[in-house]
């Protein structure tokens, strides 16, 4: 119909021999285009407003063109795009306000012009000064100076041939500079005018999420797309290929869900069959569980790297060895002057040598109790809480997830339930990985037989007690020698004490995260087992529900041909005229 009535006005034109008839044929031609791109954008989606960029704030009917596309669809459907982004009239010295960005770009250049420039206006008034020495020499010269003229005059020229090539060469960096400084101006400016677009399109409509706001150069964008001869510095783009602008725009374009009735049709058409779909969705929650896997390896990582590498840093300390040593040694000389005369006695020095180094290794285990499961909890409780949001927005803006009411059965009815569980696992691995760091405490501070001091020292007096004595020895000093070479220093026994609670708390890091692990992938292996049970659910699988699914795909797969076919190609033909 619509063609017909476009027919029928262009043979009335033809036939027309009045200027009036033909004006008035056009007229009402004009009117009748105007009120089908009326109806037409009464059904857009979404609308792209343009504007020259250098009448981005002042042209009201682009004011005009955005109200009145976001009256049409409100929030979220207007695209602002400022062209020929590449042009600026300016050199240099306008008032424009520079932002932050600009400015550190900009000082080290204009540093640079005025260094350059100065050393320009210096090699002119050099030249300027040969010359006029020149012409004194030819007005003063003589027949007795001829060739000490001469050679002055050549000495001159020569100079000024070598700061005549020394100024050209200064020229074209200075134009370089020049370029590069407008290319910076040019970058803010368009900064500035994308913001500005922002800000009056967000005063105007009262939308305070405001407008996705662009300022492309499409010349520019077309010099990357077609080539450019770089022997020709004005072939050459001004701009980054990114800073065009044109890529950003088409992803953010390509990138926003259609709201069209087809896009409806896609999404409900995507889900084919229920196996597919949770095959889709158990996919996600594989790739989800792989995630979690490698986060909390970084949490244990994060544990040994921090209070346990502290911890056995403040234990390490030269000044803590040196008063281990200096006082052990005191007490084995007290030992050395006990005479033994009874069988049977065991002597046993452990808890006075302990007792030199107690309150250093109870301070240093208190920061780490205190802090190091602390540490781990908030870590920990913020990754997983994170990733879990992370998987509930995704399955929540997901079609194939949100078939059937397969979202909210298995996952989202379940949200909190998970939140919970998630916590209480957090709670549990805390609570493991504080209770071992204070047995290990135990451990390190206490004299008895499960102490560290007790295991590192049995062997020692099991061995000193083996000591047989040479000739011309006593064995009391052989047994004392060999307890005092096996107690002092960094092969003794207060290093030993270090080894024990570093291979422990390593140990209990690795446990406590492999449990933590095991508990959260449980977790998430019991929402992937919910929305597996989709399969075997009948209820989507009625006849009714088969029909209607089959005349759906066909109807969406006749959408998809004429969309790919007869309007792709009359687009493409679009592209051939202005």
């Amino acid at each position: 119909m619509i063609l017909n009535l476009l027919i029928t006005y262009l043979n009335r034109l033809k036939a027309s021999e009045s200027e009036q008839d033909v004006q008035s044929i056009l007229r009402v031609f004009k009117d009748f285009l105007g009120a089908a791109a009326e109806e037409n954008l009464q059904q857009c989606e979404k609308t792209i407003v343009i504007v020259d960029i250098k009448r981005a704030t002042s042209d009201q009917s682009f004011r005009q063109h955005y109200l009145d596309a976001h009256r049409r669809r409100h929030h979220g459907s207007v695209i602002l795009v400022a062209t020929r982004s590449d042009e600026m009239n300016d050199d240099g010295g306008s008032t424009m306000q520079l932002d932050v960005i600009a400015e550190e770009q900009l000082a080290p250049v204009e540093k640079k012009l005025d260094e350059l420039t100065g050393e320009v206006q210096i090699i002119e008034q050099d030249i300027e000064t040969n010359k006029n020495n020149i012409k004194h020499i030819r007005s003063i010269g003589n027949e007795s100076s001829v060739t000490e003229d001469d050679r002055s005059k050549e000495i001159l020229r020569a100079s000024n041939k070598n700061l005549g090539t020394r100024k050209k060469e200064l020229k074209k960096c200075i134009v370089s500079l020049e370029k590069e400084r407008k290319d910076i101006r040019i970058a803010c400016r368009n900064r500035v005018v994308a913001t500005g677009l922002n800000q009056m399109y967000s005063q105007n409509t009262g939308d305070d999420a405001g407008a996705a706001s662009f300022c492309v150069s499409n010349r520019m964008y077309m010099r990357y797309r077609r080539g450019y001869n770089t022997a020709n510095p004005d072939k050459v783009p001004s701009m980054k290929l990114k800073d065009t602008q044109i890529l950003a725009l088409f992803n953010h374009i390509a990138g926003q869900p259609s709201q069209g009735k087809v896009a409806v049709l896609e999404n409900i058409s995507c889900s084919k069959s229920t196996e597919a779909r949770v095959e889709y969705i158990t996919m996600i929650l594989n790739q989800t569980i792989k995630d979690i896997e490698l986060k909390i390896d970084k949490v244990e990582k994060r544990c040994h790297n921090k209070f346990l590498t502290e911890l056995l840093a403040g234990l390490s300390k030269q000044e803590l060895q040196d008063k281990f040593d200096s006082k052990a040694k005191k007490k084995l000389k007290e030992l050395e002057k006990m005479h033994q005369k009874k069988l049977g006695i065991k002597h046993d020095v452990n808890a006075a040598l302990l007792s030199f180094v107690a309150s250093d290794i109870d301070s240093r285990f208190r920061q780490t109790i205190e802090g190091g499961p602390s540490s781990f909890k908030a870590h920990a409780a913020h990754t997983i809480k994170t990733s879990f949001r992370e998987l509930n927005k995704l399955l929540k803006d997901d079609p194939q997830a949100l078939m059937g009411d397969a979202y909210q059965t298995c996952f989202g009815n379940n949200v909190v339930d998970h939140e919970k569980n998630i916590t209480l696992t957090v709670e549990v691995a805390t609570t493991k990985l504080r209770q071992g760091l204070i047995e290990v405490f135990g451990k390190a501070i206490k004299p008895t037989e499960k102490g560290y001091m007790h295991e590192s020292m049995a062997s020692v007096y099991k061995e000193a007690e083996l000591q047989k004595p040479g000739k011309r020895q006593k064995l009391m000093e052989i047994r004392h020698a060999y307890l005092k070479e096996k107690t002092l220093g960094l092969q003794g026994v207060f290093p030993a004490i270090k080894e024990w609670i570093k291979e422990d708390v390593e140990k209990l890091i690795s446990n406590t995260c492999k449990e933590f692990r095991k508990e959260v992938v449980g977790i998430l292996e019991t929402i992937r087992d919910a929305f597996q049970r989709q399969k075997h659910s009948k209820e989507h699988d009625t006849p009714e529900g088969q029909r209607f699914r089959k005349e759906l795909h066909e109807l969406f797969a006749e959408a998809s041909r004429i969309l790919k076919g007869p309007v792709v190609e009359s687009l493409e033909r679009c592209k051939e005229y202005k």
